[in-house]
């Protein structure tokens, strides 16, 4: 079969306590800064509240990805997205998104947000065609100094009307402008 994968074949599921060491192998082979590390990893694994997924095949972890959820948020925050080198291309990145997507939306999120190395072209492509915007840029974002590409995605079944966007684009505004404004000292 070329080495072609069925997409059938892929077991797509919250991760569980076990499954943090190879979590955190994949994260070391798929990147070269800013891991978040095996401790860090194992304790988001341990909470088991489905942040965590992780795409099985032949009962073995190729691939996972790491939401995160946040309480009077209206938006989900997609951390991570990583597969073993030698899976790459064979649709796991994509099942991941869309399971990602499909969780943020059954527990009511109507936006999903990511940042990406501006220098991730391959990444940035991806997102885009999956339906992710530009929205932002922030300056030296990673450890090595490189900037991180702000994307988002609005939920499918999740649409807002016309007033509703333009509502949700002012409230992002605003506390965008809250966020750059320099905090008063107490006294």
């Amino acid at each position: 079969m070329d080495g072609v994968v069925r997409l059938d074949a892929v077991n797509i599921r919250a991760a569980q306590a076990g499954d943090a060491g190879p979590v955190a192998n994949i994260e070391a082979t798929a990147f070269k800064t800013d891991w978040l590390g095996r401790e860090r990893l194992e304790h988001i694994v341990s909470m088991q509240n489905g942040d965590v997924l992780v795409a099985e095949m032949d009962n073995r972890i190729v691939a996972f990805c790491l939401i995160q959820f946040r309480q009077r948020k209206p938006s989900a925050n997609l951390r991570t997205i990583a597969v073993l080198p030698k899976m790459g291309g064979k649709g796991l990145g994509t099942a991941l998104l869309n399971a990602a997507e499909g969780e943020a939306a059954r527990r009511g999120y109507r936006l999903l947000r990511l940042e990406v190395r501006a220098d991730n072209h391959r990444a940035i492509g991806f997102y885009q065609r999956a339906g992710f915007r530009r929205i932002g840029r922030k300056p030296n974002y990673y450890a090595d100094g490189i900037a991180a590409i702000r994307m988002h995605k609005r939920i499918a079944g999740r649409e807002l009307w016309l007033p509703g966007r333009v509502l949700e684009r002012a409230v992002f505004a605003i506390i965008g402008m809250l966020r750059r404004q320099p905090r008063k000292p107490k006294l």
